[in-house]
């Protein structure tokens, strides 16, 4: 599913409501109140031209002869906007001024590509989403890995190939925008919301209703690019919220509960159709960059002014396991936040119980006594225990039903 097609679905939503809950009182005279309605202005899609005039790109490498040739490269495609810096030292204080909308980055570099990695996500110098793709002269497969997990988007070798790296370019280039866009969506709601009086409260409340459609409906995107995972959300949804319950959680905690639950593959949107719908097993390289999305799809919520951390927690680490051995950042026990030990469960048990291109369903039977078999292992043994005391009450609800 295109990022065009999404914004339009999230703004169709929305778009009936606002008009409906954001007015402006005015007063025509005394006793009497005219409602003026507030127009919601529409996530705006920035065309391809507009994306070529409007980017600001920033290229930092060593080497003066890769600058040259970069920048001419992306001159040629039609980029207008393009800094080029040799001296990597003053990288961060360059990303501070020219605020640019993507960064090419060495990695090999008197100063560390790495460090400049973290130090940009560590500080965060925007809210929004700023996509960095890494560059390096090596194919070490370490190397890759350590990009990815520190905060780059996307990676690339040298020599550099042309057309990869403008379609690279590009695809990072609308991820941003349309990051951009979304963001000051919400900060035109967020700005009507301030300017109104307690007489609207209620509004507030509809607010987060319109918020958690729109992110259900980023939820459903995936499964709109793979039919294969179709109702993915909406199971993985009831169960992970089911199982928080079960562990007496409440309140707060099972709206990020569900919103974790609609985002957790939000990362995967970054990743090509060719290695997230290829019909075979993976290679290890191509496992590696779907390990990946976990680190960008935190990295995209970020941006969101309304997210939660929790959420943006269960994001990262829902494929962490309780010993120690999952993935990004190999968290183990409860270091794993509760949330994303609850969510991994229902992750994996909704995946083996599910058709996927490279494989056929499981029985749920089958599928069960796997994530008995991870208690203590993958999984929380007390999330697990909490699973399956969900799955036997919705096993005699059903017998009930049916006698």
């Amino acid at each position: 599913m295109s990022y065009q097609r999404l914004l339009a679905e999230i703004e169709a939503l929305n778009r009936a409501k606002e008009k409906e809950l954001f007015a402006k009182p005015r007063a025509r005279s005394a006793g009497t109140l005219v409602v003026e309605p507030y127009t919601p202005r529409t996530p705006r899609v920035v065309s391809a031209k507009e994306r070529l005039e409007r980017a600001r790109i920033l290229i930092v490498d060593d080497e003066p002869a890769i600058l040259l040739m970069l920048e001419h490269r992306l001159k040629a495609e039609g980029y207008k906007q393009i800094l080029t810096l040799q001296n990597s030292h003053y990288t961060f204080q360059t990303v501070q001024s020219y605020r640019p909308d993507l960064i090419l980055l060495d990695l090999i570099m008197p100063n560390s590509g790495i460090d400049i990695l973290r130090q940009l996500r560590s500080e965060q110098i925007s809210l929004e989403y700023l996509p960095v793709i890494a560059i390096s002269g090596t194919e070490s497969e370490n190397l890759r890995r350590l990009a990815l997990a520190t905060g780059a988007s996307d990676f690339v070798t040298k020599p550099v190939n042309a057309l990869e790296l403008t379609l690279r370019v590009s695809k990072e280039l609308e991820t941003r925008f349309i990051t951009k866009s979304l963001q000051e969506h919400n900060r035109d709601l967020e700005n009507v919301v301030a300017s109104r009086t307690s007489e609207i409260q209620q509004a507030l409340t509809m607010v987060t209703q319109s918020h958690e459609e729109a992110l259900w409906m980023i939820g459903l995107s995936l499964e709109y690019r793979d039919y294969e995972t179709k109702g993915h959300t909406e199971r993985v949804t009831e169960l992970s919220v089911a199982i928080a319950k079960q562990m007496g959680l409440c309140g707060e905690a099972l709206t990020d509960m569900r919103w974790s639950a609609y985002l957790h593959d939000i990362g995967k949107l970054a990743i090509s159709d060719q290695i997230l719908l290829k019909p075979g097993r993976l290679t290890a390289e191509e496992f590696e960059t779907i390990k990946g999305h976990v680190v960008i799809g935190q990295e995209m919520l970020r941006s969101i002014s309304f997210m939660p951390g929790t959420v943006l927690d269960v994001v990262r680490h829902h494929h962490e396991a309780w010993n120690g051995l999952g993935y990004p950042d190999r968290l183990a026990g409860e270091e794993i936040p509760l949330l994303a030990r609850i969510f991994s469960v229902v992750d994996v048990y909704d995946a083996l119980t599910s058709d996927r291109p490279y494989k056929v369903a499981w029985h749920p039977d089958d599928a069960e006594a796997e994530i008995i078999k991870q208690r203590g292992r993958q999984f929380d043994p007390a999330v697990v225990d909490a699973f399956l005391e969900v799955k036997r009450a919705k096993a005699e609800q059903s017998n009930l039903y049916l006698s």
